[in-house]
């Protein structure tokens, strides 16, 4: 099985929904995140990605992290391309 998870800078939010991913424990966890829009949001963006950091489980976890905010519209377009595109779905 495979999961993408999008985040950006919600750590609450993010480590509930990461809580739930452990349970199901995927072979491969493709992680995408938007960067922060400004300085105020770095803090927040690096809690949330802290959270997805602590896979406890052996697969394999990919990931593509924006550095700057690209905003929802493309980062998750962008994202679900990547994800898409990825040679390790086949």
């Amino acid at each position: 099985m495979n999961v993408v998870f999008l985040i950006y800078r919600r750590p609450d939010p993010t480590a509930r929904v990461f809580a739930e991913i452990r349970k199901a424990r995927p072979e491969r966890l493709f992680l995408v995140a938007d960067g922060p829009k400004n300085e105020e949001e770095r803090p927040l963006c690096t809690a949330a990605r802290a959270m997805v950091e602590q896979v406890d489980w052996p697969d394999e976890v990919l990931k593509n992290y924006s550095v700057v905010g690209l905003g929802c519209r493309k980062r998750v377009s962008s994202g679900l391309d990547w994800v898409l595109g990825s040679e390790e779905l086949l």
